[in-house]
């Protein structure tokens, strides 16, 4: 369908976050984008990427509220990522609660609280949180989170001294992986 002009910051902004978002995984995963097909001008750090975004949504875009909670999300990984959890906590909260998200914004939102929450030595509460992202990544059925999610609470588990429960989650991450 044709575009107008008005729309081609809502299409720069979709672009950005994509680029972020796959900058974001390559992070998650443990890999550099130095081995991408791409050169990105702007760096590997998936901020500036992200800001740019959420400037650019803040004109008029569709969905406008529901994409800058999605780039919230996304920034809250990032300072996560970066091992700022006090930055991470504070995107989550401009993001909103992970009722009001769209499904994938509320999956990750719920896996970057849970690992604030580890990090900050609350194992408890990250497993509990971990135990909430399980259930949606189940009602959701994304079958990656929800393996995430076992494998994180297990993590969870283990911080807390309950090596016991922390082995039966280990165990459902991994029958949960082999599955998929």
């Amino acid at each position: 369908h044709p575009t107008s002009p008005r729309d081609a910051p809502c299409q720069r902004a979709q672009l950005l976050t994509n680029y972020a978002w796959g900058l974001l995984l390559a992070r998650e995963a443990g890999q550099a984008p130095a081995d991408w097909d791409i050169t990105l001008p702007e760096g590997t750090d998936p901020t500036p990427l992200l800001d740019e975004a959420a400037a650019l949504l803040g004109e008029g875009c569709p969905r406008q509220q529901a994409r800058l909670a999605n780039v919230e999300v996304n920034l809250a990984l990032a300072a996560l990522q970066d091992g700022d959890t006090a930055l991470a906590g504070s995107h989550l909260a401009q993001a909103g609660a992970a009722d009001q998200l769209e499904e994938r914004a509320a999956l990750w939102a719920l896996l970057v609280h849970g690992r604030v929450a580890l990090a900050e030595r609350r194992p408890l509460v990250a497993a509990a949180t971990f135990g909430d992202l399980e259930a949606l990544a189940i009602r959701y059925d994304s079958l990656d989170l929800e393996w995430l999610a076992r494998y994180e609470r297990a993590r969870a588990l283990a911080a807390a001294g309950r090596p016991d429960a922390a082995l039966a989650h280990y165990e459902g991450a991994r029958q949960r992986f082999e599955e998929q």
